[in-house]
């Protein structure tokens, strides 16, 4: 059974809820103690709005089954259910934080190397889903969380695909496309599978956000798309076009971790890393050869308004001495 919405002080199995942390359309999360031992815990439970949905019945399901094989400190921790119990929830380990996306809020100028220390954090905990054969397919700020002793956890995963699982003759087919489409891979938004770079796609999204306040595409919607569309249906906004202190080899990294057409990105995660850390090759070509403008913006403007101040002093100078 899926569980009646609870509020503090309600019980389940052997659990008291001690608050509410969150309640949606899709799913409650609920911090819990468990009253024989008074360990904290964190509850998720589905909504019942789902109730008759086997696509995401099956997705909160297999979110468990991936919780309890995947030993990770980036990823938070599912334990086994209560034997017996006639309900369905999870019960997670507590992670105290806030969501990429508040820390974005309280965060609204972060600088290269913060976002960068969290690109470093986030990507081995997304590493150890695609080592176990799994494509997360909803990586998105919400889904990720920063403790309050900075440690990065992956907190949602009942979009994973897992390698193997489609061909089991009982599954449910999926009829649409799981996770947010605003951050989805092209791939996966025109019905092909999901792979390990359409995870990197996201992440590459995630991270043009933390530093620009917006993503580096138009959101999509996904009635208007169709398989007949391209790659070209998604246009890349330069990073440094919309915050021009952002050098041009980090602009560089983000344009192919978040290429449309999955062939033109990078083929693995510490690739983009190593790009994101120091320029690579491709971009030190692409800046030798770039005009002013594009490799330094701030420097082309500075220098030009200094080059008009001269003009306009020496076309005074002589103007005065012809009127004299």
């Amino acid at each position: 059974q899926i569980p009646p919405v609870m509020k503090a002080g309600h019980k389940i199995d052997n659990f008291e809820i001690s608050k509410v942390l969150y309640s949606g359309t899709r799913s409650h999360i609920y911090a819990a103690k468990q009253m024989l031992t008074n360990k904290q815990y964190i509850l998720k439970v589905p909504s019942l709005n789902f109730r008759d949905d086997l696509v995401y019945l099956e997705g909160f399901i297999r979110e468990q089954w991936v919780g309890r094989r995947l030993e990770h400190k980036g990823v938070m921790r599912i334990y086994a259910p209560i034997e017996d119990s006639p309900f369905l929830y999870h019960i997670c380990e507590p992670v105290q934080g806030q969501t990429l996306r508040d820390w974005r809020i309280d965060h609204p100028n972060p600088t290269v190397d913060e976002v960068r220390d969290l690109l470093g954090s986030i990507i081995p905990a997304l590493r150890a889903f695609h080592r176990m054969g799994m494509v997360h397919r909803d990586i998105k700020p919400e889904n990720i969380m920063i403790s309050h002793q900075g440690e990065v956890k992956i907190i949602d995963f009942g979009t994973i695909q897992v390698a193997g699982m489609e061909e089991i003759h009982s599954a449910i087919p999926e009829e649409h496309i799981l996770g947010s489409v605003n951050y989805s891979a092209p791939e996966y938004v025109l019905g092909q599978k999901a792979t390990p770079q359409s995870d990197l796609f996201s992440l590459g999204c995630v991270i043009y956000e933390l530093l620009c306040g917006r993503r580096p595409f138009a959101d999509t919607n996904p009635n208007l798309v169709n398989k007949a569309h391209s790659y070209g249906s998604w246009s890349y906004q330069a990073a440094n076009a919309v915050r021009a202190d952002i050098p041009m080899w980090i602009d560089e990294a983000l344009k192919k971790a978040c290429a449309p057409n999955p062939a033109h990105r990078y083929g693995l995660l510490s690739e983009f890393m190593a790009d994101f850390t120091s320029p690579g090759q491709d971009a030190r070509r692409r800046e030798f050869k770039a005009p002013l403008i594009e490799r330094n913006p701030i420097a082309f403007w500075k220098g030009l308004s200094a080059f008009l101040t001269i003009l306009i002093a020496v076309l005074w100078v002589v103007i005065m001495k012809n009127v004299s």
